[in-house]
């Protein structure tokens, strides 16, 4: 207006002189998934190696973030991000326009790791009983850090399906668990037969 006024929207915003207005810093936010590992390190990597911020800017990412605790969690802040060095945006943004990284605008989360364990292959003579001693073996995954294997009642149970000698024998497997302090929580565990074991003929004499 020829009086000076600034008008927005038909409200009054400035009237007259030299005004000041003030642009305060966004929040850069940080997010991503990883596969439980045993660790509480949460890696730039795991957070795609972004630092994301407004109007689709983002940010190089280097160094690793801390978890408050290395168990399986979904959408949980970062523990700490003092570990993590922001670096240049790739699509014009400013770091100034930021303010630093914190745990209050993280967003991590840590999936199961997947194990399968089954036995070493069995082999006996034919002895009229369906008796396995076995041996457990990972055929997909580990066990990460501490964490260890735990059998239910005197230990594994191992159990041919049948009593007959033959080779391709099926030993069934049951009785593993494991002791992750999470209540083998951080594990999709599963237990697979071992499909190639044998009993051999009893030779009489």
């Amino acid at each position: 207006n020829g009086d000076g006024t600034l008008v927005l929207g038909g409200i009054n915003t400035f009237t007259g002189g030299t005004q000041t207005a003030s642009i305060t810093k966004a929040n850069l936010t940080l997010t991503g998934t990883r596969v439980y590992n045993g660790a509480t390190a949460f890696t730039a990597a795991d957070l795609s190696s972004l630092a994301t911020g407004v109007a689709g800017e983002t940010f190089a990412l280097t160094g690793s973030g801390t978890l408050s605790t290395k168990n399986v969690q979904t959408a949980q802040q970062l523990g700490d991000v003092s570990g993590l060095t922001l670096g240049v945006s790739g699509n014009g943004g400013l770091a100034g326009n930021y303010n630093t990284l914190a745990p209050a605008n993280s967003s991590v989360s840590v999936t199961k790791a997947p194990i399968t364990i089954s036995t070493a292959d069995v082999v006996k003579t034919y002895d009229g009983t369906t008796t396995a001693t076995g041996s457990p073996v990972f055929l997909v995954g580990q066990l990460f850090g501490t964490d260890v294997l735990t059998f239910s009642g005197l230990g594994p149970t191992y159990v041919f399906a049948n009593q007959d000698a033959g080779t391709g024998k099926t030993v069934i497997v049951s009785g593993i668990n494991v002791n992750d302090g999470n209540n083998g929580q951080n594990y999709t565990r599963t237990l697979a037969n071992n499909t190639s074991s044998t009993i051999n003929p009893f030779v009489v004499n």
